[in-house]
């Protein structure tokens, strides 16, 4: 092998590779594989259309599969954050409460 990038192919649960992209430019021309088909190579987190690591604007960047992209939006505020401020929330104004209620004289 070369430097060029290398890509993993894979088919019927079977992984076949590595190949240079040359060739599966060459093999996707011919027809022998599709847009589809799964691959891998290293840097990703898992294996993806063919059609996605070819987009790739480098070897090493890192590809979200589509399934993965989330809309931008801030992340939920977790209940329990929400219940530990409010247990606080009660025993600073219990505290509070005890301060201001007078003792009796008795």
């Amino acid at each position: 092998m070369t430097d060029e990038a290398t890509i993993w192919l894979g088919k019927d649960g079977k992984r076949y590779g590595p190949y240079a992209v040359s060739d599966i430019r060459a093999w996707l021309a011919d027809g022998k594989l599709t847009d589809e088909t799964l691959a891998w190579q290293v840097g990703m987190a898992g294996w993806m259309a063919l059609s996605y690591v070819l987009a790739a604007p480098a070897q090493g960047t890192p590809l979200v599969p589509a399934n993965d992209i989330r809309p931008n939006k801030p992340p939920a505020f977790p209940w329990q954050a929400a219940v530990l401020l409010s247990v606080v929330a009660l025993v600073i104004l219990r505290r509070r409460q005890k301060r201001r209620t007078p003792r009796s004289l008795g």
